[in-house]
C-alpha cells in the first residue's frame, strides 16, 4: 500500500491452489489496497482534527475561566469601592 508513493503497509494474500494471480484478482487487490490507504488517511486526519478540537476546547475553557475571574474581580472591586465610599460618607455625616 502506497500513500503519495511512500510505503504505508502491506496486504498479504494467499490461495489454496498455487498458480499465477489473475489480472482480475490483481485489480481487485489493488482497489482494496487503495481503499485501505484512503481509510488510513481518513483516520489520521480525523485523529489530528480531534486533537486540534481538544486543544481549542481547552483554550476556550481557560479563556472563559479567565474572563469569569476578571468579571468577578471587577464586580468585587466596584462593590468594595462603593462600600468604602458609603463608610466614608457615613463617617463624614457622623462628624
Amino acid at each position: 500500500m502506497l500513500r503519495h508513493g511512500d510505503p504505508l503497509g502491506v496486504i498479504v494474500v494467499g490461495w489454496a491452489v498455487p498458480g499465477p494471480v489473475s489480472s482480475v484478482h490483481e485489480g481487485l487487490l489493488k482497489q482494496f489496497a487503495d481503499q485501505a490507504v484512503i481509510a488510513l488517511e481518513n483516520v489520521r486526519l480525523f485523529t489530528a482534527e480531534q486533537h486540534r478540537t481538544r486543544e481549542l476546547y481547552e483554550a476556550l475553557e481557560q479563556q472563559t475561566a479567565t474572563s469569569a475571574r476578571a468579571r468577578y474581580h471587577k464586580l468585587f472591586a466596584g462593590r468594595a469601592r462603593a462600600s468604602v465610599q458609603r463608610d466614608v460618607e457615613q463617617r463624614a455625616t457622623d462628624l
